[in-house]
């Protein structure tokens, strides 16, 4: 299986300049680029489709040059066209020369024919501008069509890195080169791109951004050796709930102890501990005002259903300075000023989990702004802060303080509910507890999260899923995923 590693328009470019200084021509590239794309498509379409390209008239037209070749020479109806002009690039213009040299003609472009698959060959990563009248009238003629629609690298009219689109080819599939365009995993782009796959156009991968692979995680599961003990599964510390919001700290005890871990102790109000006992009977409990020896534990969260009031920057601070990894969400993110700058000053490994909203607070980005540019908003704030930033959404972005990305595409509309982003906090919890490495770790966790919420609705209605109904989706998940 290739791996889906993401890249920005920028760093395509450099990796286009660092081939050819390698030697590696533009024509060989562009070359390779087509025959990806035509062992993709011949398992898409039949020899009785009939086919259009639309090439434009840059690299990404080129692409689709050389796709029309090999189709046409493998016995398949298509027709080449370029409704935007005829070539401009050196290396298109070469590509179009040698396809006339076969014999092949170029068609008009005729509104009135219908097709049985569109590929959008048109302008790829170079769109700089919003679409022209005559361009939109192209888009909204393809999107009406009834036709495969397959575009080449990204659909036309979205953007390689923003998340903001006015009008665009809507794909049923994206054969992307090389990588994938931080646009396919933002919220208002995504729906333009379909299913998505990866061609292999020759050069080595370098991005430290990349998809969370299913392979990557059941690889990473820890061994549970027979003669473990519960120390040897971590003993995990809960700071959480409160009279107004005991339920958080009754969801996150769940997320923990159904993950692995060895001892979970919750540090709550008095009133909380009832509610947790019901669903959670395993945990031990402090009072929340009472003195914790951080050293006792592997690993802390804090934040689920706290109230504010509960001088949470100092118990971080403190936490901080113990060494002990820190996953601090919900309300304890609201006193980020008092503890950010310890965070850079001492060792502990520190992860937050911000919706949107949260992360609008601590960093002044509008929502909006955060929507267009989650991943690379992400990834700077989690390197200048030195910290992981778990950026929770439709793509949750997981951001590490080395420049490492992944985006996890697991999940749906069922974690649409209160509850289920503090089930994450006690599974990122428990899984910190006792994996040796802390970065898989929440990786893991972030990806089992989402694969709960495709089981459930595999047999059951989206909308019916609750937070509560991972005490019994996780048992399932993980015995999938085991080796």
């Amino acid at each position: 299986m290739l791996l889906v590693f993401i890249y920005n328009e920028k760093e395509i470019k450099e990796i286009d300049k660092k081939a050819t200084e390698q030697g590696m021509t533009m024509y060989m590239l562009m070359e390779n680029a087509g025959r990806g794309l035509y062992e993709k498509i011949k398992k898409k379409v039949s020899k009785q489709d009939n086919i259009v390209i639309l090439s434009g008239t840059g690299n990404n037209g080129g692409d689709g040059i050389v796709l029309a070749r090999l189709l046409k020479e493998n016995g398949y109806q298509v027709l080449l066209t370029f409704p935007l002009g005829k070539p401009a690039t050196d290396i298109a213009i070469r590509h179009l020369a040698y396809y006339e040299e076969q014999g092949f003609k170029v068609s008009m472009f005729d509104y009135y024919q219908s097709y049985d698959v569109i590929i959008d060959s048109l302008i790829g990563i170079s769109l700089n501008r919003s679409p022209n009248k005559f361009l939109t009238e192209l888009l909204s003629w393809s999107n009406r069509s009834n036709a495969l629609k397959i575009a080449i690298d990204l659909p036309t009219g979205v953007s390689a890195d923003s998340g903001e689109v006015v009008q665009a080819f809507k794909a049923d599939l994206t054969i992307s080169l090389h990588g994938v365009k931080p646009s396919a995993y933002l919220v208002d782009t995504a729906r333009y791109f379909g299913e998505i796959e990866v061609v292999d156009i020759g050069i080595k991968q370098t991005s430290l951004k990349k998809v969370v692979e299913e392979s990557d995680v059941k690889e990473s599961l820890p061994e549970r050796p027979s003669h473990g003990h519960k120390g040897t599964f971590g003993t995990s510390l809960l700071i959480a709930g409160s009279k107004e919001m005991p339920g958080s700290a009754a969801l996150s005890s769940i997320g923990a102890i159904r993950t692995g871990t060895g001892r979970l102790t919750v540090a709550t109000e008095e009133s909380v501990i009832s509610a947790i006992v019901t669903h959670v009977p395993e945990a031990t409990f402090k009072l929340i005002d009472q003195p914790i020896n951080l050293l006792k534990y592997d690993a802390l969260a804090i934040g689920p259903g706290i109230s504010e009031s509960r001088q949470t920057g100092k118990i971080i601070k403190e936490s901080l300075k113990s060494e002990l990894p820190i996953i601090i969400d919900a309300s304890a993110l609201h006193s980020f000023k008092e503890w950010l700058y310890e965070v850079k000053t001492f060792k502990s490994p520190v992860i937050i989990t911000p919706h949107p909203g949260e992360f609008s607070m601590m960093t002044g980005y509008s929502i909006t702004n955060i929507m267009k540019d989650t991943i690379e908003l992400a990834s700077e704030y989690a390197t200048i802060n030195k910290l992981i930033v778990v950026l929770k959404g439709e793509h949750t972005v997981i951001a590490f303080p080395d420049g490492m990305v992944r985006v996890n595409t697991t999940g749906n509309s069922s974690l649409a509910k209160g509850g289920t982003g503090d089930v994450l906090t006690g599974m990122i919890l428990s899984m910190v507890s006792f994996y040796k490495d802390i970065n898989q770790a929440v990786i893991n966790a972030v990806y089992i999260h989402g694969l709960a919420a495709e089981l459930w609705s595999e047999k059951y209605s989206k909308a019916t899923m609750t937070a509560s109904d991972f005490n019994l989706l996780l048992p399932q998940v993980l015995k999938r995923l085991e080796k």
